[in-house]
């Protein structure tokens, strides 16, 4: 990965994009879970931050590790649309600014067209 190369500014963008999709990677059943601020916080502070990774507070790390869904469940039309709709809006629960990514609109279109029993390939 390009991390150790890239400019402050990227990685901070970078921080905060996966800041803002990692709830949405959490199982459904999340007992215990960590305030949304705090979690949010550790997160973008320690777990996407190289440099302040080892402070990351165990308790939250452990929890995020233990509550993760597999990446392989993003071929789940529902889990995808969910991870969609949270990265579509912010914390505060206003709509995110668009995208003026063509492909990124395209994609969206399509899922939004995509019955809900609908398979994805692989």
């Amino acid at each position: 990965m390009k991390w150790p190369l890239a400019a402050a500014t990227y990685r901070r963008s970078l921080s905060e994009a996966l800041t803002a999709i990692t709830p949405a990677m959490l199982a459904d059943e999340r007992r215990n879970e960590p305030a949304g601020v705090d979690l949010r916080r550790a997160l973008h502070r320690y777990a996407f931050n190289t440099l302040q990774r080892a402070e990351c507070p165990d308790e939250v790390q452990d929890w995020v590790h233990r509550h993760s869904i597999s990446v392989r469940q993003l071929g789940k039309p529902d889990v995808l649309r969910r991870v969609l709709t949270t990265i579509a809006v912010r914390v505060d629960g206003q709509p995110a600014a668009a995208s003026g990514s063509a492909s990124g609109d395209e994609c969206c279109s399509t899922l939004r067209n995509m019955p809900s029993n609908a398979a994805c390939s692989t």
